[in-house]
């Protein structure tokens, strides 16, 4: 009985330092440090909502926010600041966005923050330590209109350069275009909320993080 003992908690510290160190060398990865400043994006799209794609929008309904079919994953949310949001807990969804726990924050969504260059959006995300594919990710949208985006490229860990974007590009035809239809949302998910703006390292100013902390402390008392 002490040796199975001994041999779960060696599995668990072994997984812990894994998971550890795995967790300080995406954070090392993590370029796109949140800065806390206005990045324009309400001059090129509509923010106060979600993006969608486009093929999975039954034509027949109308969007509403409290629609279920919604809560399957490829939602993005974009907020001014800077943060960004995919796959937004189904339960967030489902509850019609009255009752917001920090699970609906925590569990299945990934969040990270996006940089814009001309048309392109860049973001860099991560799903919470400990996810299947924990990691960092990136993916590069192409603004088509104010209401649309386009997928250009997605990848895991390595960081995406112009040159995968081109060659992918050429080999692709239009009707194999991946869009994104903006859906207005009434009550957006709180950002302050996400488990990764509440990570020190993810702030490019340390005393920045420290303000921000103080502000939200006060507002749970």
């Amino acid at each position: 009985m002490k040796t199975s003992s001994l041999i779960f908690i060696l599995i668990i510290s072994l997984y812990s330092c894994g998971s550890l160190r795995q967790f300080t060398e995406t954070a090392k990865s993590f370029t796109y440090c949140y800065n806390n400043t206005d990045t324009g994006i309400d001059k090129l799209l509509n923010f106060n909502g979600f993006y969608y794609d486009k093929n999975l929008i039954p034509s027949e309904t109308s969007a509403d926010e409290s629609n279920k079919k919604y809560a399957s994953g490829n939602n993005f949310i974009f907020y001014a600041d800077g943060i960004f949001v995919k796959d937004i807990s189904a339960e967030w969804f489902n509850n019609g966005s009255k009752e917001q726990t920090y699970t609906d924050y925590f569990y299945g969504a990934e969040w990270g923050r996006y940089v814009i260059s001309g048309d392109t959006i860049k973001i860099q995300h991560i799903e919470p330590l400990g996810g299947a594919s924990w990691g960092k990710k990136e993916t590069w949208f192409k603004i088509i209109d104010n209401n649309t985006i386009q997928r250009l490229y997605y990848k895991h860990k390595e960081p995406i350069i112009a040159q995968d974007v081109n060659k992918y590009m050429q080999n692709l035809q239009e009707k194999d275009f991946v869009l994104y239809s903006f859906i207005p949302l009434q009550n957006m998910p709180d950002p302050n909320l996400s488990w990764l703006k509440n990570e020190k390292w993810f702030w490019c100013d340390k005393k920045a993080y420290k303000a921000w902390k103080k502000i939200q402390r006060q507002k749970q008392k």
